[in-house]
This record gives structure tokens, sequence and C-alpha cells, in this order.
């Protein structure tokens, strides 16, 4: 704390902090860009419950009943956000074009989670954790990510690529790992005649239930039928459309709201391709992008603007490692 108050932080420092505390007043007063539901379950005081009667939202309740003792969720969340602007501006001098990323990627629909009980928000600090604080101990790694797959299981595609290219030691994953692994697979596929059409389809049913099975949702995709090939026209098109999705989720009739989704998908796209162009980086980000954002992007557009979060947090920490060995 004496740190904090005795550095000289910069201008765009505290413009960054700044914007954060005003988004806090306005969203907390309750000028909402999004009906916030979940939020009042994870507010629900739950300090034990009964091991056979788990799930990701008891789980979740149990976390924050012991958060909220301390405070409310707003202190947890401009704690998170507060520290990720004094290591940026420690490490290297907040430049203008910073505070325009980290509006783009920390918009008020966003920071909505970060203020509020949300998934989002335990998922995003336990990547921090892990890529910003590197905790050494595997047996603490373990337990990181058992906490995740406990929280949301589908949210573990985004550590698991982290934790490979950390027990790799930087080596060049995609050849020395990932690409033998491809070829084992391909051929066992083809000798034992596995026909992973009949998975693939059940994967992209149980997928779109899980979506368009909430008939008052105003986001669905109804249009976008089941593919029952693996390798067809239909999935490159359920592809294209989740990828798009990820990074331009036009939800709004209006012309303002759709220009400001689009001007934050092309920063988005900037951070994806900054971080792409780094090696060690490359597969991580890929399969992060494939394996968990765009699936749950095809289906409902507002869903992908909440489950995304994760994702571009985690492209928001890998970019400034990035930046700083640039430096």
């Amino acid at each position: 704390m004496k740190n904090f108050l005795t550095y000289r932080f910069s201008f765009n420092a505290w413009t960054c902090f700044a914007y954060v505390i005003i988004a806090a007043i306005l969203l907390k007063s309750g000028n909402t860009i999004s009906t916030l539901g979940d939020y009042r379950v994870y507010r629900v005081a739950v300090y034990s419950f009964n091991p056979l009667e788990f799930s990701p939202e008891v789980f979740t309740q149990f976390i924050f009943s012991y958060i909220n003792i301390l405070w409310d969720q707003v202190v947890t969340g401009l704690i998170l956000l507060f520290s990720i602007v004094i290591w940026i501006e420690k490490e290297r001098k907040i430049k203008i074009q910073d505070i325009f990323i980290f509006i783009a990627i920390f918009n008020p629909f966003v920071l909505q989670f970060f203020f509020f009980e949300s998934k989002e928000f335990l998922m995003c600090v336990a990547i921090f954790f892990y890529i910003r604080i590197r905790i050494p101990s595997k047996k603490n790694q373990a337990l990181l990510l058992t906490l995740v797959a406990l929280i949301r299981p589908m949210a573990v595609i985004l550590l698991i690529p982290l934790l490979i290219e950390r027990v790799a030691k930087g080596r060049r994953i995609l050849f020395g790992y990932f690409i033998p692994w491809l070829f084992a697979f391909t051929f066992l596929s083809i000798y034992f005649s596995i026909d992973f059409n009949q998975y693939y389809e059940y994967y992209m049913r149980h997928l779109s239930n899980a979506f368009l099975g909430y008939s008052g949702a105003s986001t669905n995709r109804y249009e976008i039928n089941v593919p029952v090939r693996l390798f067809s026209q239909e999935t490159l098109v359920i592809l294209y459309t989740g990828l798009y999705t990820v990074f331009f989720p036009i939800i709004s009739s209006s012309i303002f709201s759709s220009f400001l989704i689009m001007v934050t998908g092309f920063f988005k796209a900037y951070l994806f391709i900054k971080v792409y162009l780094r090696e060690r980086y490359k597969w991580i980000i890929v399969a992060s992008l494939f394996g968990y954002a765009v699936p749950l992007s095809i289906y409902n557009i507002g869903s992908s603007l909440r489950y995304s979060i994760p994702f571009f947090f985690m492209l928001y920490i890998l970019y400034y490692l990035r930046r700083k060995s640039d430096n």
C-alpha cells in the first residue's frame, strides 16, 4: 500500500484508474448494460454444502460467500483491475494506445462481470494468477485447474495449453508435441475405423440444446442447423459464424451500439494478431479460440459476449508479456 501511494503513476495510468472507478460507480448505481440474473444466485450465502449435491453454481456461491464476508464484490473487481494497471505501468509506462486497448477489453459490458458476482470474474482471477504470478508448484497448478474445472469445466481449455507450454519451457510445441499426437490420433482413428461423425453430431446437438433450450433468449440463432458431418460445408459455416461472433457480437439494432461493438472488435482482433505473431503463444491462442470461444459463440450472440471474457482477458495478459519482451 505504501509503494502504491508513493509511486509516481503516469497520467495515462491515472486515466485507467479513473475510468474503472467511474464505471464501478455507474454500474453499481443500477446502470447496467444488460440484465444480470446470475449474480443474484451467486450472492446467496452458502458456507457449506453436501458433496453429493455439488454443482458448479453451488461451488461458486460457496466461494463468493467467503469473499463477501470481507467486502462487496466491487472491491474485489477493483483490486484485480488496479493490479493489472499497476503491473503494466511498472513494466512499461502506459501509453495512449494502451488506454484504448484497456477500455476495449474492459468495456462497460465486461466490467459488469467484474463488479458483480460471476463465474467469468473467477476465471479471470485464475488466468491472471496462472500467467502473471506463474505459480511454481505443480500441486498448486493442479489445484488451480481443479478449481476452474469445478466452477466451469469448459474453461479448463484455456489453462491446459498454458500448462503444456510451461512444461515445454518455451520449446516449439506445435511441431514437438501437437503434430506428432495429431498424426498418431489420425492413424489410430483410420486403423480402428472410428466414425467421428456420430460423436461430432452428439457434441453439436448437446451444444445447441444448451443455448437454444432457453426459449426466452432474444439472441438465439435458431436458424443454424446442427451439422451431422465433421468435414462438411455446414461445419465451415458454423465455424465462420462462431469466429465472427467472437470478435463482432452485434446484438443491438442501434447504429451507435453496433458501431461501438465494431470498434471494440477491431481492437480485439488487433490484440489476437499481435499475440499470434509470437511463435511461443501461437498455438495456445488458436487452441483456446477454437476449443473454447468459437463453440460458445455459435448459437447465442449474447452468450458469446459473456463467455469470451476469459479468452480476451488471457489475450490481454499475454499481449503485455509479449510487449515486455520486445522492450
